[in-house]
Order: structure tokens, then C-alpha cells, then sequence
């Protein structure tokens, strides 16, 4: 059976950076200001996570405080998710307690693809107690972290959905359900002093059917001839995401995967897979995942085509 690949000591904490827009001439000509906020109000030792791809960001949203993600300085390899305050919170807080609580078989592909589980920490953030999962930090297992966050599957509603939901989901990104997933965004760390290339949100949206391979192709491409052993380990790590999906145990919507390899051309070739969000989360009654299965095979089509491309 394939196994995910084991985990990395981390190499340390990174260096504050900022956040680069790729361009043709030159992946890291132009710089932007400085993406790191003060802590304005975080406990001791706790600060923004500013490599934060896609999901909540720090921000009042209809009236109510939001966090973005957070490091404890104390421990790099961590980062910090807060709890949605509603349905979507409870869901995913019991999930991951449920799957690292378990020490059933079954469950044992889920153990293997979620970021490892510390528990459940609260923090008062502007006078408000905060709930956060304290989850591993896969980025800080390499020198150069290059990552991507693939929100999977045809649909990103589940069953409860009703039609306004359904309509204001598709319409998000219409092209999902063909191409089976969507790129919220990723970011290459380079070797220069300290710039991160990026595509955000707003750029992936714009991306169609025929762009997606040469999107793809772009996030590979920085790390130069062995790229295919980065791409072999992550196409043995779908599989076993594909054997999860298979089970019947649950079927998760609006779920990604998060991909993360080695850019420093001086280190080893590797890479890693998460499988992370799990707010839409279903029993699964014994069938198969068909929505998630199909986004992972068209991702692991892609991947294959840009092995053969970047030979």
C-alpha cells in the first residue's frame, strides 16, 4: 500500500517577507511593501501568519471579529486555524478531533493525508475568546517552500445545500465542475534575500479551462530538472487520497488539498500533500466519494501531463 511520505524535521522559522507578483521578465524583479502586520493585540509569542494562501483573514465581517491563521513562535512547525464561529466550525473541530481520537484502520488514510493534530487552544483576541486548532505547518519543512492550495471536487456544496447556495457556488467558479478542482492560490519562496513570488485568489478565478495545465506548469516549474521526482512522490501521495475517497466513511465538500515541495534546487527534491477544510463533512454510507474521486484523477491527469512536459 502506498504510504505518505514521512514527516520532516522543520528547518527552522523563516524570515519575515514580501509578497512578489510573477512576471515574465523576471520571477523576482518587482517587490511589494512589506506584508507583515503588527501583532495589534495577540498574546505573547503569538503573531500573523503571513504566507496564508487562501481562507478567513484577519478583518470585522458583518460585525463580527474574524482571525486569519497564526504561529506560535514557540513552536515554527504549528500554525494556528481559528474555529469558524457557527455549523461549519463545530464540524470541522469534531472531525479533526474524531479522526486523531480514532485508532480504527479505517481511518488510517485520514491520519496519514490531515496536517498532524495538537488539539484545541483559546486565545482573547479584542476582548473576544478565540477557539483555534493548533495543526503542523507542512511549509516549514523545507528551505525555499513552495506551495498550492486546490480546492477539490466538482461541487463545493453538500446535500444541505440549498438552491441559493447551490447557485451562489457555482457561479463562484463555473469551470470547476469540468475541470474538477480550483486553484486558490500559491506561492514560491525564492533564494534571493527574502522574496516570495505569488498568485492570489483574485488571479486563480480568472484562470480557464485552457489555462489551468500552464498554471500548474508554472508552480512546478522553479525547480528545475528533477521536478519529475517532485511530481512522482505527489502522484503516490494522491493515491492515497483516492483510497480515502474510495472508503464510504465521509464524503467532504469544499475540501482542498494542500501541495508543498522543496524550491531550493541545493536540497533534496521532495514534497508533501495535506488534505485540509473539512466544514461540508458527510457520512458517507458505504459509496464512494465520486465528487472528490473526480477532481483527484483530473489533478493527477494534469500532473501527469507536466511530468512528460518538464522531462
Amino acid at each position: 500500500m502506498v504510504t505518505i511520505a514521512p514527516k520532516w524535521k522543520p528547518v527552522g522559522t523563516r524570515v519575515d517577507y514580501e509578497v512578489v507578483p510573477f512576471y515574465t521578465s523576471d520571477l523576482f524583479d518587482k517587490r511589494t511593501a512589506p506584508s507583515r502586520r503588527k501583532d495589534d493585540g495577540l498574546p505573547e509569542n503569538l503573531t500573523w501568519f503571513d504566507a496564508q494562501i487562501a481562507g478567513h483573514k484577519t478583518q470585522v465581517k458583518d460585525g463580527k471579529q474574524q482571525l486569519g491563521f497564526i504561529k506560535d513562535l514557540d513552536f515554527p512547525e504549528r500554525i494556528l486555524k481559528p474555529v469558524m464561529n457557527d455549523k461549519r466550525g463545530k464540524i470541522e473541530k469534531s472531525f479533526y478531533s474524531s479522526i486523531f481520537a480514532s485508532s480504527s484502520p479505517l481511518l488510517a488514510p485520514y491520519r496519514d493525508l490531515l496536517p498532524q493534530f495538537h488539539g484545541v487552544r483559546e486565545i482573547s483576541y479584542k476582548g473576544t475568546t478565540h477557539e483555534l486548532l493548533d495543526m503542523e505547518d507542512i511549509s516549514e519543512y523545507f528551505v525555499l517552500p513552495a506551495v498550492i492550495d486546490i480546492k477539490i471536487g466538482q461541487r463545493t456544496f453538500g446535500p444541505d445545500a440549498n438552491p441559493e447556495k447551490m447557485r451562489k457556488e457555482t457561479e463562484k467558479y463555473p469551470q470547476q465542475e469540468e475541470i474538477g478542482f480550483r486553484i486558490l492560490g500559491y506561492k514560491i519562496e525564492s533564494g534571493e534575500t527574502t522574496k516570495v513570488a505569488s498568485r492570489d485568489r483574485e488571479y486563480c478565478l480568472t484562470l480557464r479551462t485552457k489555462e489551468i495545465e500552464g498554471a500548474l506548469h508554472e508552480f512546478f516549474s522553479y525547480r528545475g530538472n528533477d521536478v519529475h521526482v517532485i511530481i512522482d512522490e505527489l502522484l503516490d501521495q494522491l493515491e492515497v487520497v483516492k483510497q480515502a475517497a474510495s472508503l464510504g466513511v465521509y464524503h467532504i465538500f469544499s475540501s482542498s488539498l494542500l501541495i508543498a515541495y522543496e524550491a531550493d534546487r541545493e536540497a533534496a527534491p521532495r514534497a508533501e500533500i495535506r488534505w485540509i477544510d473539512f466544514s461540508h463533512v458527510f457520512p458517507g454510507d458505504g459509496q464512494a466519494d465520486e465528487n472528490y474521486l473526480y477532481g483527484v484523477n483530473r489533478l493527477v491527469r494534469y500532473l501527469q501531463n507536466i511530468r512528460l512536459d518538464l522531462r
